[in-house]
């Protein structure tokens, strides 16, 4: 078994070449779990990622023309994988 946690942090910054807005800054917390088993003979893995925990809402990128081309960061996800190697 393995468990893992992480963050990621981005700083205020412009909004677009001539600074007219800015973006805000957000802190994102991710975390996952994994077994590591066998099955049939083959080495495999099982995995739960759990992306930003707190379902925060952010903003990555402008297209740098004007606050209406803002994109807008992924909201909390649990994703569940399965890897079997031959």
């Amino acid at each position: 078994m393995r468990a893992g946690l992480g963050g990621r942090y981005v700083g205020v910054r412009p909004g677009d070449p001539t600074n007219t807005f800015r973006l805000p800054d957000y802190a994102v917390l991710d975390a996952f779990l994994a077994y590591d088993t066998e099955v049939a003979g083959r080495p495999t893995t099982l995995q739960l990622n759990l992306r930003n925990l707190t379902d925060e809402t952010y903003y990555l990128s402008s297209i740098g023309t004007n606050n209406l081309g803002v994109a807008v960061g992924e909201p909390f996800q649990a994703l569940v994988s399965a890897r079997m190697f031959w």
